[in-house]
């Protein structure tokens, strides 16, 4: 697994979350966004085993949000 930085995780996604055209896929971007911010503060505490399942989950959540908003 390559190493993920959330904060460039978090860039990203607000990065995504300007560029939106579609206000139900903004949300999501802001949303996930939060969790990769939430994630970086919280890194220090984690073990590699729980940074990478939390890593695993808000990936999950993304496929997840950003399918749904993009569904017409």
């Amino acid at each position: 697994m390559r190493q993920i930085n959330p904060w460039q995780m978090a860039e990203q996604c607000e990065y995504a979350a300007r560029g939106a055209l579609d206000q139900a896929e903004r949300e999501a971007l802001t949303n996930i966004r939060d969790l990769w911010i939430a994630l970086a503060n919280e890194r220090p505490f984690l073990t590699t085993t729980e940074f990478r399942d939390q890593i695993n989950w808000i990936n999950g959540i993304r496929a997840e949000l950003i399918g749904k908003a993009t569904v017409h």
